[in-house]
């Protein structure tokens, strides 16, 4: 069965709208008086998503942080649109909201298994990505426009759906990167190992062991043979959504992550 966007975020009942704010580590709880939005670009975790009543998603607005004013602004503003079987038509991309800076990825569908992304910007001019879906394996080729730079994905997955490996090749052969996920038992989406090797960087592996609530939000982490574990805490609303999150650092600092959920 098909999911739409709203399925696949994981959030319950028919929702019209999530705004997800991050803010700046703290030393104490007491702290959340003074909270500011933690606006690390290498990290963007600050945005609303707009759904339509049947759960497509509709606009992805990204907020800034503004100094002068003290307040949170847009930065960037996706739009989507879909075809008449609700796939992804087109995605658009305006950076700093309107400016004529933009990005535009246009999806071309080729029966049930292959899709192929075309994304037109400044930088790049012409990127292709290739999805080809054969049973439990997909590949996902990128090149640009005369193809003198190449790269191969390939994604696998298990029974029930689930992404368990990725392996990332740079000019066809090369391998760099090899990422595995295993899972506690066949009921669960969301997995309790997570292993990372790379060549390019030479490091790994990496190995993070995580443990969730009864609604598959993660609680616990810690990397293997390490004493130091990160703790999240939730807050939920009426349909089990969380609404704020609370995990304790490395350092026995905090980190809050609050979301706004408006419904139909």
């Amino acid at each position: 069965m098909i999911m739409n966007d709203l399925e696949r975020s994981g959030l319950r009942g028919k929702v019209k709208s999530m705004t997800q704010i991050e803010f700046q580590p703290i030393s104490n709880m007491s702290d959340t008086i003074s909270l500011k939005m933690d606006d690390f670009i290498l990290a963007p975790n600050n945005f609303r998503f707009e759904y339509d009543s049947s759960g497509y998603l509709r606009k992805r607005t990204e907020f800034n942080y503004n100094y002068e004013y003290d307040s949170i602004v847009p930065k960037g503003l996706w739009t989507y649109a879909y075809d008449t079987l609700k796939r992804i038509q087109q995605e658009v991309y305006y950076w700093n909201n309107y400016s004529n800076d933009t990005t535009i990825w246009e999806y071309e569908y080729f029966g049930d298994s292959v899709t192929l992304v075309h994304k037109y910007d400044d930088t790049y001019k012409h990127m292709r990505y290739r999805y080809a879906q054969r049973k439990n394996l997909e590949l996902l080729t990128t090149a640009n426009a005369d193809s003198s730079y190449l790269t191969r994905t390939l994604f696998y997955y298990d029974q029930q759906n689930r992404l368990i490996r990725k392996e990332e090749y740079e000019d066809s052969n090369s391998l760099t990167f090899i990422r595995s996920w295993s899972y506690v038992n066949t009921e669960t989406s969301s997995p309790n190992v997570d292993v990372g090797i790379s060549s390019r960087y030479n490091y790994g592996p990496v190995i993070r062991l995580f443990e969730y609530d009864s609604l598959e939000n993660p609680i616990r982490e810690r990397g293997v043979n390490s004493d130091k574990v990160l703790t999240t805490e939730y807050s939920y609303d009426h349909q089990g959504n969380w609404i704020e999150k609370r995990t304790k650092l490395l350092n026995d600092r905090f980190k809050i992550t609050r979301r706004k959920i408006e419904y139909f």
